[in-house]
């Protein structure tokens, strides 16, 4: 019997359409190092390794940052310490498999 799994990627992008859909302003963010130029490469260093998949704000509300997982998969060491630096900035934190997950915490503010 098998079942068909979302990619993280697909996971990101039905949080990122729930959370517009519920008002808030919903950002997909790249983290770690990225390659870039044809002749000469060179590497750029975009957010910390560990930074969340998801930053998304609403007014009046506190920033809210999503690492999104396989269902199964658990945040690695950095993203573990990277969400306590933010909650203790006053970000709120999620992991999240399904919009069911982001859905509870939108629904509790």
């Amino acid at each position: 019997n098998m079942t068909f799994q979302l990619s993280e990627r697909q996971i990101q992008q039905t949080i990122i359409e729930y959370l517009g859909k519920s008002g808030w302003l919903a950002f997909r963010i790249n983290a770690g190092l990225l390659t870039v130029g044809r002749e000469k490469q060179r590497m750029v260093r975009l957010l910390p390794a560990g930074f969340p998949d998801i930053l998304a704000f609403k007014k009046g509300m506190p920033a809210l940052a999503v690492e999104v997982k396989r269902p199964g998969k658990k945040p690695t060491f950095a993203q573990e310490r990277m969400a306590e630096d933010l909650r203790a900035h006053g970000v709120a934190t999620v992991v999240a498999t399904c919009i069911e997950d982001v859905s509870r915490y939108v629904k509790i503010v």
